[in-house]
């Protein structure tokens, strides 16, 4: 909420949820690195006021250390 200076972001495979207004006001969010699949990502429950995660470009199967 209100990161206005978080760019990117990794979300393990794991997540199955995110809450409303998780990333709310990170307006200069544009890239996630995602742990999963597409099909994995769209599974994700995404709640309400989460705008620039849903705008932001994301980059399936993510192998993070």
């Amino acid at each position: 909420y209100g990161c206005e200076s978080l760019v990117s972001l990794v979300i393990p495979s794991s997540v199955t949820e995110i809450d409303e207004r998780a990333f709310f006001n990170c307006t200069s969010l544009t890239h996630i690195y995602f742990g999963g699949s597409e099909d994995n990502w769209n599974q994700i429950t995404i709640r309400t006021y989460n705008d620039p995660l849903l705008s932001a470009e994301v980059s399936y199967n993510h192998i993070y250390e």
